[in-house]
């Protein structure tokens, strides 16, 4: 018998806690509404990093996130969508723990 565990290829499957852990509960709802609703547009995972553009289901606006990993391991994001303090929509604002 084999008691060593499967490697997880990609760093970004996250559990229902590392994603509530990221996000609040109303933002992962509506990113798995969005998902389920084809509006991730485009989506990229690279060295570490995973990009993605998701249409605003009002506007039809195409939103850039990001999740990455920071120097310390942990798992931080962003959005062009101006949900960060004194962001403006669109703007690319830096990393922050999520």
């Amino acid at each position: 018998m084999h008691d060593d565990p499967i490697p997880d290829q990609n760093p970004f499957t996250l559990d229902h806690d590392q994603l509530h852990a990221l996000a609040p509960a109303d933002a992962v709802r509506a990113g798995l509404r969005h998902c389920k609703d084809n509006r991730v547009t485009d989506l990229t995972l690279d060295a570490g990093h995973l990009w993605a553009s998701v249409e605003d289901e009002e506007t039809g606006e195409v939103v850039a996130l990001e999740i990455a990993y920071d120097p310390d391991g942990r798992l931080v994001s962003t959005c062009g969508c101006g949900a960060e303090a004194g962001a403006e929509p669109g703007s690319e604002p830096d990393l922050e723990p999520g």
